[in-house]
């Protein structure tokens, strides 16, 4: 049951990217800084929820994808036939 293509190029590099934007301390260390990025706002208050959307948007890309390329649709549950016993509460 494997996929009709593979994964685009553009999500699993931007997957790469959010894994060494994550993972890397001197990312974290260089953002660290007293020195405001925003009025007002450190780096490292601004680096984790700039980081934590891009990841929530990728795994979302990822998954149109998925759909595009047809996956899903290869999963699919076996039919019932009725003479399975019901389901318990």
């Amino acid at each position: 049951m494997s996929p009709a293509r593979p994964r685009a190029t553009m999500v699993v590099a931007w997957m790469i990217g959010n894994l060494a934007a994550a993972l890397l301390p001197p990312v974290y260390l260089a953002l660290g800084t007293a020195a405001p990025v925003l009025p007002g706002l450190p780096g490292s208050i601004v680096y984790f929820p700039v980081l934590g959307l891009s990841i929530v948007l990728c795994l979302l890309a990822a998954y149109r994808d998925d759909e595009k390329r047809g996956y899903f649709a290869t999963c699919r549950l076996p039919e019932r036939t009725g003479d399975e016993p019901p389901a318990p509460p």
